[in-house]
């Protein structure tokens, strides 16, 4: 095992150099109710899934060979992007905030782990059962989500040059939590669309049997010097990955629409936060066509200290606006997409069934187009 890691990382180093340069090119264009586990199909299948590559110091030229790339945060985000953020952030002062006693009782908890050893299920443990819950007070208790469960690889981008190099190949990323739409967020005539989105993989948009088109994902780590792979580092690589997934489940049914006759796009953006015990980091991620192959991006958009209860407050409202949006307006506009691909399909086939009856009758019948002699022999 070891072996295969020095070598997936020797095999990166000698194309740094050329990777870094394609990046720098690619991003100087912006300078201007359920509580369920459900497991993929495929979340058995071991193989080549190179699950220790998120913490290798070059697993980042690997995300950029395969055209996910991380931005400075300080960088403009692009009109279309900045503006949804923006408008989310201006509702920030509206959302509900958790009671004062729901603060204290996480900041609490948070240093009491300072205080012993801490790993990852001691931080998942106090910020699961006091933040991330299903609470009245809090914004998850309609939400559905799943926890663990490997996104399947036909979500990941690949650059077809180095595809078959494992050193190359993103791994699958497992994050602990990640929110999408069950199944009955849909009428039936909606999942038959879905299920269909591809020609050739069955439910393509689907993360689990019962997760459809995610927008929110989570990491949690423990501090880097008590757990070397647990660092925010590496959980923003995951997160970038997992977002690149995501954006690619819109663009099929974006791509679809399009086929439909239709001329608007999806937004096709989405978050990730990734948190340790001190610190917490929110990530906008979109994706572009970029010299006619698709690209994908990833930006920190605001961090936040959990021990100062002004910025977990803070936290929580921007949680709360991504759930409010992702729940309202992007499910809503996914069903009229859905919709419209549906009727499309419904009108097409009207069409060819007016053609075939049209040809049908066009055709001559059988007693016209025999013979003269056996025409007066029917008389």
């Amino acid at each position: 095992m070891q072996q295969q890691q020095q070598q997936r990382r020797s095999a990166r180093l000698v194309l740094r150099g050329k990777v870094n340069s394609d990046s720098d090119r690619d991003n100087s264009d912006y300078d201007d109710d359920d509580d369920d586990e459900y497991r993929h199909h495929d979340d058995y299948d071991q193989k080549d899934d190179n699950v220790e590559g998120f913490n290798d110091p070059a697993y980042r030229a690997t995300l950029r060979l395969n055209y996910i790339n991380f931005r400075h945060a300080q960088k403009k985000l692009p009109h279309t992007v900045a503006a949804y953020v923006g408008q989310m952030a201006s509702t920030l002062s509206e959302m509900p905030e958790p009671s004062p006693e729901s603060v204290a009782k996480v900041i609490y908890e948070l240093n009491e782990l300072n205080l012993r050893d801490l790993n990852e299920s001691g931080l998942k443990g106090v910020l699961k059962i006091h933040f991330f819950r299903q609470d009245r007070e809090l914004p998850f208790k309609r939400h559905s989500y799943i926890r663990r469960m490997r996104l399947p690889r036909h979500l990941l981008p690949s650059n077809a040059g180095v595809a078959d190099v494992p050193a190359f190949t993103l791994s699958r990323p497992r994050p602990d939590l990640t929110y999408g739409y069950p199944d009955r967020a849909f009428t039936m005539n909606q999942r038959s669309i879905l299920s269909r989105l591809h020609d050739q993989i069955p439910r393509y948009a689907q993360v689990t049997y019962d997760i459809w088109f995610p927008f929110f994902a989570v990491e949690f780590k423990a501090v880097p010097e008590l757990a070397p792979r647990g660092s925010l580092w590496v959980a923003a690589n995951q997160c970038a990955t997992t977002s690149a997934a995501c954006i690619r489940a819109i663009d099929q049914l974006d791509m679809r629409l399009g086929d439909a006759g239709y001329n608007k796009h999806i937004p096709n953006l989405c978050y990730s936060l990734a948190l340790d015990h001190n610190l917490a980091q929110l990530y906008v991620s979109w994706g572009e066509i970029k010299k006619t192959r698709p690209a994908y991006y990833f930006q920190l958009v605001d961090s936040f200290s959990l021990l100062n209860p002004e910025q977990l407050i803070r936290l929580h409202r921007w949680m709360t606006a991504i759930f409010d949006w992702g729940y309202g307006e992007r499910l809503s506009t996914i069903r009229l997409a859905v919709d419209y691909i549906q009727q499309a399909e419904e009108q097409k086939a009207g069409q060819q069934k007016v053609a075939s009856g049209a040809a049908k009758s066009r055709r001559p019948s059988p007693e016209s187009s025999s013979p003269e002699w056996k025409r007066r022999r029917l008389r």
